[in-house]
């Protein structure tokens, strides 16, 4: 066969018997990802059957928002509200038609190899029915980032908190949030943030923390973090 063996490409790793197997798992994808983008996939085993999860692009365009979304449904399954603290919101909608995201269209090699597809895993389908509802009509125009998939699982008793640094950005977040008073928008460093909000009244929460990582000396700051303001 011409297809027998790994491409020079590729990169492959296996955890076994690890309690953090999961998280180790993507950080490993995530560490790979750049030795190839084709493809990217884990295959997990409890020894008696193998499942798995495939998906095409960068790791973490296939498996962030999909896990962000497993883990608000989690918390859904107690009856005790909880808060969702956003360090890095971004804008929070995107634009696909935009000249600027039309010049690499890395959307589709990642959500768009799915978005039209029925055979998705069913861990996948909260994330799908949020980028879905933002594309009524059926054609991917737009692509709802962290804060609107996590609006899309809160309840009524539930809390979301959006730090956002750009100011440009927070001004989007407040439009698309002015109406939900579950949502407070905060325009403030994502770290600081942290500080100011946890732990929660609700005692319980999920915080995403998803800097790019572009401001110099963000590692710096995160070893050495200001000293709070009197």
């Amino acid at each position: 066969m011409a297809f027998d063996k790994f491409k020079d490409e590729c990169g492959v790793f296996g955890i076994y018997g690890h309690p953090e197997a999961a998280n180790l798992t993507y950080l490993g994808l995530y560490a790979l990802q750049h030795r190839g983008q084709e493809s990217c996939g884990i295959v997990a085993s409890d020894g008696a059957r193998m499942r798995a999860h495939r998906g095409m692009g960068l790791v973490a365009d296939v498996f962030k928002h999909a896990l962000l979304a497993r883990l608000l449904v989690a918390l859904r399954r107690k009856d005790k509200p909880f808060l969702y603290l956003d360090t890095h919101a971004g804008a929070g909608l995107y634009d696909l038609e935009h000249p600027w995201a039309k010049k690499n269209a890395e959307y589709r090699a990642g959500i768009g190899r799915i978005f039209g597809s029925e055979d998705v895993p069913p861990l996948a389908a909260p994330y799908l029915e949020a980028v879905r509802a933002e594309n009524p009509d059926g054609r991917l125009r737009r692509y709802p980032g962290s804060p609107l998939i996590a609006r899309g699982l809160l309840r009524a008793g539930d809390r979301a908190i959006l730090s956002e640094l750009n100011k440009k950005d927070c001004a989007q977040l407040e439009a698309l949030f002015a109406r939900d008073r579950r949502v407070v928008v905060r325009l403030m460093d994502g770290y600081q943030s942290l500080k100011a909000h946890l732990p929660p009244k609700e005692r319980r929460g999920l915080v995403l923390i998803d800097s790019s990582f572009d401001r110099k000396h963000e590692f710096d700051d995160r070893r050495h973090p200001p000293c709070p303001q009197s």
